[in-house]
C-alpha cells in the first residue's frame, strides 16, 4: 500500500508516516474520516513528551517547529487567506495549521477566523465559490 492511501480499512499517520490499519487510531468524530490523523503510538509518544507545540505540529501536521518557521516566512508572517497577522483567538500564539481532514496534506497557515470559516463551508469549493456569488449579487 503507497504512502497517504486511505482505504476502508488503512489511513496514513501523519506523524510515523506509516499506513496503518483503522484500529490503530483514536477515533474523531469531527474529522471526515472518523479517525485522528496520527496513530495511537504517536499520540501516547505525543502525550509522553509534555504535549509540547513541537509535539503538537508533528504529531498533528507531519511538520517540525522549523518546517511551520519556514511555512510562516513564506507567508510573510500572514494569514494565507485574509493577510492578518493576528491568529485570532485569545488562547492562541500562533498561526492554524490549515489542512486537507480527507489526505492530512498541509495547505499552509491561517487565522482563527479563516481556518474555521473553511470548515464552516466544508473545505468545498463550489459552497465557497457560491457564497462569493451570493455577496457579489447583493445591493
Amino acid at each position: 500500500m503507497s504512502a497517504r492511501k486511505f482505504t476502508d480499512t488503512h489511513q496514513w499517520c501523519n506523524s510515523c508516516e506509516h499506513t496503518l490499519s483503522h484500529s490503530s487510531f483514536a477515533k474523531n468524530k469531527l474529522r471526515a474520516s472518523g479517525l485522528q490523523l496520527y496513530c495511537k503510538e504517536c499520540n501516547a509518544k505525543y502525550r509522553k513528551a509534555g504535549g509540547s507545540r513541537e509535539g503538537n505540529l508533528k504529531a498533528n501536521y507531519g511538520l517540525t517547529l522549523q518546517d511551520y518557521e519556514n511555512l510562516l516566512e513564506s507567508q510573510n508572517g500572514k494569514c494565507a487567506i485574509c493577510g492578518s497577522t493576528n491568529p485570532g483567538k485569545v488562547d492562541a500564539a500562533h498561526l492554524a495549521v490549515d489542512h486537507c481532514h480527507e489526505t492530512g496534506k498541509v495547505r499552509g497557515l491561517l487565522c482563527n477566523s479563516c481556518n474555521n470559516g473553511l470548515g464552516r463551508f466544508k473545505d468545498d469549493p463550489v459552497i465557497l465559490t457560491n457564497a462569493v456569488t451570493y455577496l457579489e449579487n447583493q445591493e
